[in-house]
């Protein structure tokens, strides 16, 4: 076997394997850009995540608050 016939080969094996992943070696560019979408997408739902946690966390302690602050005016009368 020689060096070409093995790097034919290598690169036939690559190629299937890139489909296999649905990546398009012919096109760099495209792929490119679609791997920077799927990075700032990924951004923005962690961003979205992290925002829905805090608002429910300031759900949770508000209510907390309310609910001890009418045992409170409940316990003492006014």
């Amino acid at each position: 076997m020689t060096g070409e016939e093995l790097r034919l080969i290598v690169r036939e094996e690559l190629d299937r394997a890139f489909t296999g992943l649905g990546l398009n070696r012919d096109d760099p560019v495209s792929q490119q850009a679609d791997l920077v979408w799927l990075h700032e997408m990924r951004q923005t739902v962690q961003s979205s995540v992290r925002h829905a946690v805090t608002v429910a966390m300031g759900l949770i302690v508000t209510g907390l608050l309310g609910a001890v602050w009418g045992g409170v005016k409940l316990f003492f009368g006014r």
